[in-house]
């Protein structure tokens, strides 16, 4: 069907038997019919009363994108051109007289022009400022960054000079203790022993809190002294300076107030590691079988090592755990590695129910697999 687009009716349009469009609400219903071949003649009239040159250049590429199958048909008597076009007659213009007539002629065109390149502007200016904005913040952040950089440097350069005075001088003390008192204390082996004089060592590593961890220590010693009739002693390794942490372990006797019997047979707890009172519990003066230690100082490796020493590490979150350790060393609450289960009314139970309960968990059966018992 073919359409004619004009303010009034006209005869030869009738004559070839046109269908009339008068407004641009009924040529938007013809634009929104997608499955019809239809074609629009668009008069100048038409054009001149709904649309500027610009806007009519940018209706038909619009139309022709929602309805390819509508063809129009433009007037020659129709102003059309796109803005640039425009903009380059404006551009040519060479007097404010000229320029004048070039609105007066082209009204539409020139206040639609004027607007857009109004518009641009101030949207450029906008984007300016809010680059400069930004420019001036990531400028602030770098001179920030610069100067927590300039500060880290100079801690890192203080701590290198603080670590060799105290190396020199540990070195120098050592020397002159080692001479003047024909002692061989060897300074890589202040933190770490390996001898021992126990069957098995239980070493938990604790990198992270788990839950119950307490609990499993305190049950685990009771189940060897019960049920296995082997004696057995606790160590609990928390950090120096540590003391508001001695109420936590009723059980066990501080280092700084130990007896003889005490170093001998006694559980203790160790608030830092203490090389010399290590030295003397490693000896097994008293024939124990098995120790149980708990290391909480927080050192990155563990303070006992030998080839009879048995290593458990905890993680509360599993990401935090050493690639290097396997997952049947660690105690945290995954189903693939051991895990601490939570036993129903505990607290109501006996001593015997407790300990049969813990004696039944599969991370008691295999830390226990370990002793060979």
């Amino acid at each position: 069907m073919i359409y004619s687009a004009s303010l009034v009716e006209l005869p030869a349009d009738k004559i070839e038997g046109y269908y009339p469009i008068h407004t641009r609400e009924e040529l938007d219903k013809l634009v929104a019919k997608i499955g019809e071949y239809n074609k629009v003649i668009l008069r100048a009239d038409f054009v001149e009363m709904n649309f500027t040159p610009s806007g009519i250049v940018d209706y038909i590429s619009n139309s022709k994108l929602i309805n390819p199958n509508l063809i129009f048909e433009l007037d020659k008597d129709a102003e059309r051109y796109s803005p640039n076009q425009f903009v380059k007659k404006m551009m040519g213009v060479r007097s404010l007289t000229e320029l004048i007539g070039l609105a007066v002629k082209n009204e539409k065109q020139f206040l639609s022009v004027y607007h857009d390149i109004i518009g641009e502007a101030y949207d450029s200016n906008t984007q300016l400022v809010r680059a400069g904005s930004k420019i001036s913040r990531q400028q602030e952040i770098h001179d920030s960054l610069r100067k927590e950089i300039e500060n880290l440097k100079s801690e890192l350069a203080t701590e290198r000079r603080n670590k060799v005075y105290l190396s020199d001088t540990l070195s120098t003390l050592l020397g002159r203790i080692n001479n003047q008192y024909n002692k061989g204390i060897d300074k890589n082996r202040l933190l770490t022993t390996n001898r021992n004089g126990y069957d098995k060592i239980i070493y938990i590593k604790e990198l992270s809190r788990v839950q119950y961890l307490d609990s499993l220590v305190y049950y685990l010693r009771e189940i060897l002294k019960v049920m296995y009739s082997l004696p057995v002693r606790s160590l609990v390794i928390e950090a120096y300076y540590a003391t508001g942490k001695i109420p936590l372990y009723p059980d066990y006797v501080p280092h700084y107030a130990l007896r003889e019997r005490d170093v001998v047979t006694g559980d203790i707890l160790m608030l830092g590691n203490q090389p010399n009172l290590m030295r003397d519990i490693l000896k097994n003066p008293s024939n124990v079988s098995f120790l149980i230690v708990l290391d909480r100082a927080g050192h990155e490796i563990p303070h006992i090592l030998g080839d009879n020493v048995e290593y458990f590490y905890t993680v509360s979150d599993y990401r935090d755990k050493p690639e290097q350790i396997p997952n049947a060393r660690t105690i945290s609450y995954t189903n693939d590695t051991l895990n601490i289960p939570l036993i129903p009314k505990f607290e109501s139970l006996d001593l015997s129910q407790r300990i049969s309960k813990y004696s039944s968990m599969d991370i008691v059966k295999k830390i226990l697999s370990t002793l060979n018992i």
